[in-house]
């Protein structure tokens, strides 16, 4: 993902790219920032991860960005939102537990399935979300 002139390529462990900007992309790499970036901690990412990225993908216009700590027990799940005034203010839980995206109407995350000894199924998961995705 390169986010502005010269040399400043960020590979985001996810990136969601929305239908309206599917032009961005080229065979070689998305051209300017995708809609919503997750980036999974890594012992030596926590600095760059939490800082550095923060700040950057804030500037670049990334309407969201998640950050999932698998090192912490349980693990910890963040979610920033972009704001007009071009900070990012991070996303509440609902009464539910949730963290509701705003870039992905019906796409959430639960912090308490990163609470778990053994996550729950993966399939589970998915057809639960997806089912209630807003299409576009």
């Amino acid at each position: 993902m390169k986010l502005r002139a010269g040399l400043s390529y960020r590979e985001p462990d996810i990136v969601v790219l929305l239908s309206e900007h599917r032009s961005q992309l080229t065979s070689r790499r998305l051209q300017g920032p995708a809609d919503l970036v997750v980036e999974i901690l890594s012992p030596e990412s926590v600095s760059r991860d939490r800082s550095e990225k923060l700040q950057e993908y804030a500037e670049a216009g990334i309407s969201e960005y998640w950050i999932i700590d698998a090192r912490a027990i349980p693990s910890l799940v963040v979610g920033y939102t972009l704001h007009r005034t071009g900070s990012y203010g991070e996303i509440e839980l609902n009464v539910k537990g949730q963290r509701l995206s705003h870039v992905l109407p019906g796409f959430w995350i639960e912090d308490a399935w990163f609470a778990m000894n053994d996550l729950p199924p993966t399939p589970g998961i998915y057809d639960t979300i997806v089912s209630q995705l807003t299409p576009n």
